[in-house]
């Protein structure tokens, strides 16, 4: 198992150096320390962590190394030393166990028997996350607090938002990069027209409806239009393969600001460029006419390797909005070279995307709020919010939502303006407690990371 893992590493870090050259997006190299710290905001931060397992049992270091690096806009890189909770700060067995123990936790479903996650997420950030905060603290050179983090991937941590280790008085919004050279180039790009319009997929014909993400798709096409922003929605049987197809091959897709795509993806960990979308699988054209008559051959499936052939982006955002996680957690954390990194290198500047499975009611609030503060469309904004600071913000409105504040907020189930309250069903997220407390006015039936921490978003934060 071990052997397979290694192998499944060593093909996703071939697979992008291959994508790198292939494509000519970076030319290969990898970014200077002066280069990353030209493309970070004076109140960012770039963040890692490492782990190095020992190389045997006669190894210097027999606990492994572990530390974490904070990269300023100016400054020599600190580099921080993370103790185990072993004697004399050794790392010990439950320490390499503890974030496999949160990514269960956070990604079950909240029940009766549910772990208590608190004191877990404690210990996980008095280990990653608190050794760096004179770090990320003001410096002597001016340099203000960190108020953003960019966060590079990890083995360890993979799978477990960051924000989860954020304290009540920890004023930072988090994204993600695959890697600070791709967080260069996406700096570097032409931003995309903001006033773009929106093309929306959701609900393909398959052997699983989707319903709710119809309601999502249709409500979020009439929120762009109450901005006077031009719409599209692909549903049903137009949600297909043949049609993203035509779109590409007229240049029709690169002029969407916004992609947002409402279906189910597979991830393809010893072939990342094989990861997919699922699109509708019914009436597709048959294969031999198409071969015969020098057309592509369609299986109901967008994978990644089909978006870096044939799409050419130049879009703010494209949001994965489906009910199954489309991050991988292969070693090393190259789980960001599937689908995410095939929508950043075909022009997309951000890919928003869920970590593990949540119920459609929930991801239908929550995209409504992110995509409202994206576009300015709530009443307390004045204009709108940047990408990661309008995800942030929709998170931290779901979790604080409560029972009674549920049935008269706006929701995808309207189909209407976002801005005007419709009624949602009272109903708790399917798998949540039951208990009579739980279901009074008052509680507050997101509030488990479970409903309101897994979308993330990769790229640029702005």
């Amino acid at each position: 198992m071990k052997r397979q893992r290694e192998l499944v590493g060593f093909a996703f870090r071939e697979i992008q150096t291959k994508l790198v050259q292939e494509y000519g997006t970076l030319a290969g190299q990898v970014a200077k320390l002066n280069e990353i710290q030209a493309a970070l905001p004076a109140d960012t931060a770039l963040v890692a962590w490492v782990d190095i397992t020992p190389a045997g049992p006669n190894a210097a270091d027999p606990d492994g190394e572990h530390r974490g690096v904070v990269v300023r806009s100016r400054g020599v890189p600190s580099w921080v030393s993370l103790a185990g909770t072993g004697p004399d700060g050794l790392w010990t067995k439950a320490d390499d166990e503890l974030p496999g123990q949160v990514r269960t936790a956070v990604q079950a479903r909240p029940g009766a028997s549910s772990v208590d996650i608190r004191p877990l997420l404690e210990k996980l950030r008095a280990q990653r996350l608190e050794p760096l905060s004179r770090a990320l603290g003001a410096t002597a050179d001016a340099l203000p607090a960190a108020r953003r983090l960019i966060v590079l991937p990890s083995h360890a941590l993979a799978g477990i938002p960051l924000e989860l280790l954020l304290g009540p008085a920890d004023m930072l919004t988090v994204s993600y990069v695959p890697s600070a050279t791709v967080f260069i180039y996406l700096r570097e790009q032409p931003r995309p027209d903001r006033r773009a319009g929106l093309l929306a997929l959701g609900d393909p014909v398959g052997p699983a409806p989707m319903p709710g993400k119809q309601h999502e798709v249709e409500a979020l096409a009439q929120l762009f239009k109450t901005d006077d922003r031009p719409a599209r929605a692909l549903l049903g049987a137009d949600a297909s393969e043949p049609e993203l197809d035509r779109l590409a091959a007229s240049g029709e897709l690169g002029r969407f600001g916004f992609i947002h795509l409402a279906a189910r993806g597979v991830v393809d960990e010893s072939a990342p460029m094989r990861s997919a979308l699922i699109l509708t699988q019914t009436g597709l054209p048959d294969p031999l006419d198409q071969i015969l008559n020098h057309k592509p051959v369609f299986d109901g499936r967008i994978a990644a390797g089909e978006i870096l052939r044939s799409w050419d982006l130049k879009t703010e955002l494209v949001t994965l909005s489906a009910c199954e996680p489309l991050l991988s957690d292969a070693p090393g954390g190259e789980g960001f070279v599937g689908l995410t990194y095939a929508f950043l290198i075909a022009g997309a500047r951000s890919v928003c995307l869920p970590l593990w499975k949540v119920d459609d009611k929930t991801t239908s609030l929550l995209m409504t709020r992110f995509y409202q503060n994206l576009l300015g469309k709530r009443p307390e904004l004045s204009k709108p919010i940047p990408k990661a600071e309008a995800l942030h913000e929709a998170k931290q409105w779901l979790r604080s939502l409560t029972a009674g504040q549920i049935e008269g907020e706006p929701a995808l189930l309207s189909r209407g303006d976002a801005r005007q309250p419709a009624k949602v069903e009272k109903t708790m997220p399917a798998g949540a407690a039951t208990s009579p407390a739980t279901e009074s006015s008052g509680k507050r039936p997101y509030d488990h990371p479970h409903f309101w921490a897994a979308f993330v978003l990769v790229g640029d934060p702005d």
